[in-house]
Protein backbone atom coordinates (compact mmCIF):
# COMPACT_ATOMS: atom_id res chain seq x y z
CA UNK A 1 0.00 0.00 0.00
CA UNK A 2 1.33 3.29 -0.96
CA UNK A 3 2.09 6.25 1.78
CA UNK A 4 -0.22 9.25 1.44
CA UNK A 5 2.21 12.40 1.83
CA UNK A 6 0.17 14.85 4.18
CA UNK A 7 1.76 17.95 2.16
CA UNK A 8 1.55 16.73 -0.85
CA UNK A 9 -2.53 15.92 -0.18
CA UNK A 10 -2.65 19.06 1.40
CA UNK A 11 -1.52 21.02 -1.54
CA UNK A 12 -4.03 19.14 -3.83
CA UNK A 13 -6.55 19.98 -1.71
CA UNK A 14 -5.97 23.74 -1.30
CA UNK A 15 -5.71 23.79 -5.49
CA UNK A 16 -9.02 21.78 -5.56
CA UNK A 17 -10.62 24.39 -3.64
CA UNK A 18 -8.99 27.39 -5.87
CA UNK A 19 -9.91 26.02 -8.55
CA UNK A 20 -13.63 25.05 -7.53
CA UNK A 21 -13.77 28.96 -6.34
CA UNK A 22 -12.48 30.52 -10.08
CA UNK A 23 -15.11 28.36 -11.70
CA UNK A 24 -17.96 28.98 -9.45
CA UNK A 25 -16.68 32.76 -9.63
CA UNK A 26 -16.24 32.48 -13.52
CA UNK A 27 -20.23 31.00 -13.73
CA UNK A 28 -21.39 33.11 -11.49
CA UNK A 29 -19.94 36.28 -13.79
CA UNK A 30 -21.57 34.27 -16.79
CA UNK A 31 -25.00 34.32 -15.04
CA UNK A 32 -24.97 38.22 -14.16
CA UNK A 33 -23.65 39.18 -17.65
CA UNK A 34 -26.91 37.06 -18.68
CA UNK A 35 -28.83 38.80 -16.00
CA UNK A 36 -27.50 42.77 -17.13
CA UNK A 37 -28.15 41.38 -20.75
CA UNK A 38 -31.93 40.88 -19.94
CA UNK A 39 -32.79 43.20 -17.23
CA UNK A 40 -30.06 46.22 -17.18
CA UNK A 41 -27.44 47.30 -14.83
CA UNK A 42 -27.57 46.83 -11.59
CA UNK A 43 -28.44 43.55 -10.91
CA UNK A 44 -24.63 42.34 -10.78
CA UNK A 45 -25.27 42.67 -6.71
CA UNK A 46 -28.42 40.75 -6.40
CA UNK A 47 -26.86 38.17 -8.54
CA UNK A 48 -23.83 37.05 -6.42
CA UNK A 49 -26.29 37.53 -3.19
CA UNK A 50 -28.09 35.05 -4.72
CA UNK A 51 -24.73 32.73 -5.45
CA UNK A 52 -24.22 33.40 -1.63
CA UNK A 53 -27.37 32.52 -0.11
CA UNK A 54 -27.60 29.41 -2.42
CA UNK A 55 -23.87 28.40 -0.65
CA UNK A 56 -26.06 28.81 2.72
CA UNK A 57 -29.52 27.23 2.03
CA UNK A 58 -28.02 24.37 -0.33
CA UNK A 59 -27.08 22.08 2.42
CA UNK A 60 -30.52 22.30 4.21
CA UNK A 61 -32.29 21.72 1.19
CA UNK A 62 -33.62 17.88 1.51
CA UNK A 63 -31.70 15.16 -1.08
CA UNK A 64 -35.26 13.80 -1.41
CA UNK A 65 -37.26 17.29 -2.70
CA UNK A 66 -34.29 17.02 -5.35
CA UNK A 67 -34.81 13.25 -6.23
CA UNK A 68 -38.56 13.83 -6.65
CA UNK A 69 -37.88 16.40 -9.54
CA UNK A 70 -36.10 13.58 -11.66
CA UNK A 71 -38.75 11.44 -10.68
CA UNK A 72 -36.17 9.08 -8.52
CA UNK A 73 -37.47 6.23 -7.10
CA UNK A 74 -36.04 4.38 -3.85
CA UNK A 75 -34.12 1.23 -4.53
CA UNK A 76 -35.27 -1.34 -1.92
CA UNK A 77 -32.22 -3.89 -0.50
CA UNK A 78 -34.78 -6.74 -1.90
CA UNK A 79 -34.70 -5.07 -5.17
CA UNK A 80 -31.01 -4.40 -5.96
CA UNK A 81 -29.19 -6.20 -3.25
CA UNK A 82 -25.65 -7.26 -5.05
CA UNK A 83 -25.35 -3.43 -5.91
CA UNK A 84 -26.36 -2.53 -2.24
CA UNK A 85 -23.87 -5.28 -1.13
CA UNK A 86 -21.09 -3.66 -3.18
CA UNK A 87 -21.78 -0.40 -1.99
CA UNK A 88 -22.13 -1.37 1.60
CA UNK A 89 -18.20 -2.88 1.19
CA UNK A 90 -17.07 0.72 -1.16
CA UNK A 91 -18.64 2.67 1.74
CA UNK A 92 -16.93 0.72 4.39
CA UNK A 93 -13.62 1.01 2.46
CA UNK A 94 -14.47 5.17 2.43
CA UNK A 95 -14.73 5.77 6.22
CA UNK A 96 -18.41 6.64 6.03
CA UNK A 97 -20.86 5.73 8.83
CA UNK A 98 -23.75 5.21 6.73
CA UNK A 99 -24.51 3.76 3.37
CA UNK A 100 -25.97 5.97 1.12
CA UNK A 101 -29.50 5.47 -0.46
CA UNK A 102 -29.60 4.14 -4.04
CA UNK A 103 -32.53 5.60 -6.24
CA UNK A 104 -33.37 4.66 -9.90
CA UNK A 105 -34.13 7.50 -12.54
CA UNK A 106 -36.30 6.56 -15.06
CA UNK A 107 -34.00 7.44 -17.82
CA UNK A 108 -32.24 5.91 -20.95
CA UNK A 109 -28.88 8.41 -20.68
CA UNK A 110 -26.06 7.08 -18.97
CA UNK A 111 -25.92 9.11 -15.90
CA UNK A 112 -25.43 8.73 -11.89
CA UNK A 113 -25.56 11.42 -9.33
CA UNK A 114 -24.98 12.15 -5.63
CA UNK A 115 -27.09 14.00 -3.36
CA UNK A 116 -27.06 14.89 0.55
CA UNK A 117 -24.64 15.46 2.87
CA UNK A 118 -22.28 12.77 4.10
CA UNK A 119 -24.69 12.06 7.23
CA UNK A 120 -27.67 11.60 4.23
CA UNK A 121 -26.57 10.91 1.33
CA UNK A 122 -28.50 9.41 -1.96
CA UNK A 123 -26.52 7.83 -5.05
CA UNK A 124 -29.29 8.09 -8.13
CA UNK A 125 -28.69 6.12 -11.05
CA UNK A 126 -30.77 5.86 -14.47
CA UNK A 127 -32.67 3.59 -16.00
CA UNK A 128 -29.87 3.82 -18.97
CA UNK A 129 -26.54 3.19 -16.47
CA UNK A 130 -28.10 0.24 -14.97
CA UNK A 131 -29.39 -1.71 -17.60
CA UNK A 132 -25.59 -0.72 -20.14
CA UNK A 133 -22.85 -1.26 -17.54
CA UNK A 134 -21.37 -4.39 -16.29
CA UNK A 135 -21.15 -5.07 -12.86
CA UNK A 136 -17.64 -4.03 -12.44
CA UNK A 137 -18.50 -0.70 -14.19
CA UNK A 138 -21.54 -0.09 -12.31
CA UNK A 139 -18.96 -0.78 -8.88
CA UNK A 140 -16.53 1.73 -10.63
CA UNK A 141 -19.35 4.35 -10.90
CA UNK A 142 -20.71 3.57 -7.14
CA UNK A 143 -16.93 4.03 -6.15
CA UNK A 144 -16.94 7.57 -7.93
CA UNK A 145 -20.08 8.75 -6.42
CA UNK A 146 -18.99 7.35 -2.85
CA UNK A 147 -15.99 9.83 -3.37
CA UNK A 148 -17.46 12.41 -3.28
CA UNK A 149 -19.65 11.63 -0.43
CA UNK A 150 -16.54 11.14 1.41
CA UNK A 151 -15.02 13.95 0.44
CA UNK A 152 -18.20 16.70 1.03
CA UNK A 153 -18.37 17.56 -2.44
CA UNK A 154 -21.73 17.91 -2.95
CA UNK A 155 -22.16 21.51 -1.35
CA UNK A 156 -19.85 22.67 -4.64
CA UNK A 157 -21.52 20.52 -7.39
CA UNK A 158 -25.13 21.49 -6.37
CA UNK A 159 -23.92 25.13 -6.33
CA UNK A 160 -22.57 24.70 -9.67
CA UNK A 161 -25.75 22.71 -10.64
CA UNK A 162 -27.70 25.85 -9.60
CA UNK A 163 -25.81 28.54 -11.15
CA UNK A 164 -25.43 26.48 -14.47
CA UNK A 165 -29.24 25.85 -14.40
CA UNK A 166 -29.63 29.45 -13.80
CA UNK A 167 -27.57 30.51 -16.74
CA UNK A 168 -29.96 28.17 -18.83
CA UNK A 169 -33.01 29.32 -17.81
CA UNK A 170 -31.55 33.19 -18.75
CA UNK A 171 -30.65 32.08 -21.89
CA UNK A 172 -33.77 30.60 -22.83
CA UNK A 173 -35.53 33.63 -21.34
CA UNK A 174 -33.40 35.79 -23.24
CA UNK A 175 -34.09 34.15 -26.69
CA UNK A 176 -37.92 34.42 -25.70
CA UNK A 177 -37.56 38.14 -25.39
CA UNK A 178 -35.92 38.04 -28.99
CA UNK A 179 -38.72 35.83 -30.73
CA UNK A 180 -41.24 38.19 -29.06
CA UNK A 181 -39.59 41.03 -30.10
CA UNK A 182 -39.44 39.75 -33.91
CA UNK A 183 -42.75 41.29 -34.85
CA UNK A 184 -41.98 44.91 -33.77
CA UNK A 185 -38.67 44.76 -36.03
CA UNK A 186 -40.15 43.33 -39.05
Amino acid sequence: MTAINVDEFNQRRFLNIFQSVLLIGAMSVILALSAEFLFGEGVWPFVFAGVGLSLLVAPSVSPRWILQLYRARPLAPNQAGSLYALLERIAGAAGLDSVPTLYWVPSNTLNAFTVGSRDDAAIAMTHGLLNRLTPRELAAVLAHETSHIANNDMRIMGLADAVSRLTHVMALFGLLLTFASLPLML
